[in-house]
């Protein structure tokens, strides 16, 4: 093992003397560089960065001591060996109380130099040894949050999780939930195979904006997906200046790409309407799109009265991801427009009950009105909105009645050919022809759970039985069921059977030979 060693002394003749006492002693192992005084030791420290300064305490300018201090600032890891000609103790006390590691007097003998660095290269050993441990757990522990805050994005952008397990995600991630919103990064339009890059890129940027916003990130089939945790409720113009920075910052790399964000929503439940509008939007002409208030118009200020009219469509047409899409635009526009909002948002829950020709079994329309006007809260009151559509979606689920339980076998069909790759809950949506919510709804219904904890169940099932037939690592294993992190399926496997995987593969071993 090498080392760079710094020696300064104001003497000539001392300067020589212990660089020949070095070279002889550890020859190549040792890289030396040599300084006639404190302030060249400091200069020469900032660019060599010596893992040892012998440093001489009488030079004149900057002392040993003013120079120990000063290199220890820039290194903290630098073993400092004082040198002097005088035995006085304050001088060895001043030295220790700035960090240095030993104190030899002058004249000291070739072998006493020799024993001392010898001492100092087991010390600087052993910090190599704990900084790469340090580092390697840091990278660990960083790999196993942006894992973490990829399932989050993931859970969110796809539909794959209910508000609890979301929640369950924030939580594990130290993250709590204000408003947020949805961005999308196309990153195929140059550059083919190289999404990974601009995937770094982003999280490079995101750690850079420091404690301004918190972001998290995933990256699916080229395409990457941002969630944007604000503590405040942020304009367009905003999200505009900020997805202008993450642009700039791809285009310094070569990326050309297209950038698209949702609506900002006030509740962790509804985050995923960001996402679609967001995915939506990307069909957009421009290079950044951060959504308009009307939902699926070409261009132009839609009015009021339209878009009440379309989500009331939309309700009718059974596209209910999309009407909830429309509540969420319509509660930000009132908020941000109207004099009296919730009264706005009242009379609009009104009109579509009336249009829908629907009384609700749960709550009257009048009911929820008197209490969202004697809340003075906004996402309280947006809260007990959106939560009165989805009672109203429910009715309407209920009144179509469930269709062909052959939906349900194509979807067990689909999970089981599929269940190695990265399905969504929108795949599923899509192969069955529902929208997201009333696939989700049916498929509670149907099996019990939902669609997440049913394609664990599955994968699952599956690991046991590559498991037990013992021929197949735990890192392979993990990878055909699914899982692209071998730390995360262990826990969920743990979590699903009682025993990590490791110890389940032992176990079937021990049964076999029995």
């Amino acid at each position: 093992m090498n080392y760079k060693i710094l020696a300064a002394d104001d003497e000539q003749m001392e300067r020589m003397a212990l660089e020949a006492v070095i070279s002889r002693q550890f020859g190549s192992r040792a890289e030396i560089r040599l300084a006639a005084n404190g302030k060249e030791a400091v200069s020469l420290a900032r660019e060599f960065q010596p893992d040892i300064a012998l440093l001489d305490i009488k030079m004149p300018g900057m002392n040993g001591i003013e120079a120990g201090k000063e290199i220890l600032d820039l290194l903290p890891d630098c073993y400092i060996i004082m040198l002097t000609g005088f035995t006085y103790f304050s001088y060895a006390r001043e030295s220790v109380n700035i960090g240095a590691a030993d104190f030899l007097v002058k004249p000291a003998a070739d072998e006493e130099i020799t024993g001392a660095l010898e001492k100092a290269m087991v010390q600087v050993d052993q910090r190599r040894t704990r900084r790469r441990a340090e580092e390697a757990n840091q990278k660990k522990a960083m790999q196993a949050e942006q894992y973490m805050e990829s399932e989050l994005v993931s859970a969110i952008a796809f539909s794959n999780a209910d508000e609890a397990q979301t929640q369950e995600l924030m939580e594990g991630l130290g993250l709590t939930f204000r408003y947020g919103a949805g961005v999308i990064v196309d990153a195929r339009l140059s550059r083919s195979g190289e999404s990974g890059q601009a995937l770094r890129i982003c999280r490079s940027w995101a750690r850079d904006l420091g404690g301004r916003e918190r972001i998290c990130i995933c990256e699916h089939y080229g395409q990457i997906y941002l969630l944007v945790l604000s503590a405040e409720i942020r304009e367009r113009e905003w999200y505009k200046a900020l997805l202008g920075e993450l642009n700039q910052a791809l285009e310094l790399a070569g990326f050309q790409v297209k950038i698209a964000a949702g609506i900002q929503v006030a509740q962790l439940k509804n985050i995923y309407l960001s996402f679609r509008e967001a995915k939506r939007n990307l069909g957009s002409a421009k290079q950044i799109h951060v959504h308009r208030r009307e939902a699926g118009t070409s261009g132009g200020d839609a009015t009021q009265g339209s878009q009440e009219q379309r989500m009331a469509a939309a309700l009718k047409a059974g596209e209910y991801d999309e009407a909830m899409l429309y509540l969420e635009q319509l509660m930000e526009r009132f908020f941000d427009e109207a004099v009296e909002p919730v009264l706005k948002l009242y009379e609009l829950l009104v009109a579509v009950n009336r249009t829908l020709k629907l009384e609700t079994e749960v709550e009257p329309v009048y009911t929820i009105g008197r209490r969202m006007l004697e809340e003075p809260r906004r996402e309280p009151v947006m809260a007990m909105a959106s939560g009165y559509m989805e009672t109203m979606i429910d009715r309407l689920i209920a009144r179509e009645g469930n269709p062909d339980a052959a939906w349900a076998v194509r979807a067990e069909e689909y999970i089981q050919a599929n269940y190695m790759n990265n399905i969504t809950l929108e795949d599923m949506a899509a192969q069955i022809g529902f929208s997201i919510y009333y696939f989700s709804k049916l498929f509670k219904q149907k099996f019990q759970m939902n669609f997440v904890d049913y394609l664990t169940r599955v994968r699952i099932l599956k690991a046991r039985e590559m498991l037990e037939q013992g021929e197949t690592s735990i890192k392979e294993v993990s990878s055909r069921v699914g899982y692209s992190e071998a730390n995360y399926f262990a826990r969920v496997f743990k979590k699903e059977t009682g025993i990590p995987p490791s110890v389940y593969q032992k176990n079937a071993k021990l049964a076999k030979k029995c």
